[in-house]
């Protein structure tokens, strides 16, 4: 893909996030919502993630709180396959030049805040994540597949259980992911 095509996938993401984000967006941070409809499947299906390949730096393996980092591909691809559990590439806008990156560049600017954008990568029913609490804002594009979410702040208590599928958007303080 070359820079014309992901500049036209940032601008059609941006366009799409500003009608949602804009609206529920404060200085202190966003609140919790839920809006099912910010991307059409059949759009969300056709954008091109980045691989592991097309990104330098390691990949995170994360079981509860371990987290390991690998660099090396075929070391990761042994460790995973040892033991699978969620992959994420963390921070891709500074270690990537696609869509995804101009997306979060357009972001931080359009919000005046750090934005970063780190992909994750689990199996059906998988539980590695664990129940956790996060420290940041957290916007969540499901892409492909769908995703358990329990939401709660600082109780530990769901306050609000939802499903994330390509067609939603959440955006919230603290994300614990369920399944």
């Amino acid at each position: 893909m070359d820079s014309a095509q992901h500049r036209k996938l940032a601008g059609q993401a941006i366009a799409r996030l500003s009608t949602v984000l804009l609206p529920r967006w404060q200085p202190t941070g966003m609140q919790f919502a839920h809006i099912p409809s910010a991307f059409d499947a059949p759009w969300t299906a056709a954008l091109p993630l980045p691989c592991t390949a097309e990104v330098h730096g390691p990949v995170t393996l994360i079981d509860g709180s371990d987290f390991q980092r690998e660099a090396d591909d075929s070391v990761l691809a042994l460790e995973y396959a040892s033991r699978p559990r969620t992959r994420v590439m963390e921070s891709l806008h500074t270690r990537s030049d696609g869509w995804h990156a101009l997306t979060t560049l357009h972001l931080s600017r359009m919000l005046r805040r750090r934005v970063s954008c780190s992909v994750f990568e689990s199996l059906p029913q998988d539980r590695t994540a664990g129940r956790h609490y996060d420290e940041w804002d957290g916007l969540i594009v499901q892409v492909r597949g769908a995703k358990n979410w329990c939401l709660g702040y600082p109780d530990p208590a769901c306050r609000l259980q939802l499903t994330t599928r390509p067609v939603t958007y959440c955006s919230c303080p603290a994300v614990s992911a369920t399944t």
